[in-house]
């Protein structure tokens, strides 16, 4: 190593659904730079939630985006997420349990989260446990 730093910028504008369009999804634009790579790369992507219960608590994520850089090099991205949201599972404390799927890396995936505390897995080997200050 040369002692070095990396870093990487970039920028982004959301747009966000109005309340009287219920097919318009939010969308994301963006540029990002990073020094690692020394390239410049654009990207869209978008996200839909369908709301699977009156209540909202449970629902159906589904969001994909394109990132393409200067020399078109293209990467996809998608995921199909299921989530559950639990209020007061304990006193003063919230759990989220989600369970998906990765289009473009073809593997599912599973998070459970607490107000702090996330344990993601992938459902073979991998998982982690992070706690949030």
């Amino acid at each position: 190593e040369d002692g070095g730093c990396e870093g990487k910028l970039a920028l982004k504008k959301k747009f966000f659904p109005e309340a009287t369009n219920k097919w318009y999804t939010r969308a994301d634009l963006g540029a990002s730079y990073q020094t690692k790579t020394d390239e410049i790369e654009y990207g869209v992507e978008a996200k839909k939630s369908f709301e699977l219960t009156d209540d909202g608590l449970l629902k159906l994520d589904v969001n994909g985006g394109l990132h393409m850089s200067a020399a078109r090099r293209r990467t996809w991205t998608g995921k199909v997420e299921v989530s559950q949201k639990i209020f007061n599972f304990t006193e003063d404390q919230d759990l989220k349990i989600s369970v998906g799927y990765d289009v473009a890396g073809l593997k599912p995936y599973g998070q459970v989260r607490e107000n702090n505390w996330t344990l993601d897995t992938d459902f073979r080997r991998n998982w982690s446990l992070k706690y949030d200050l």
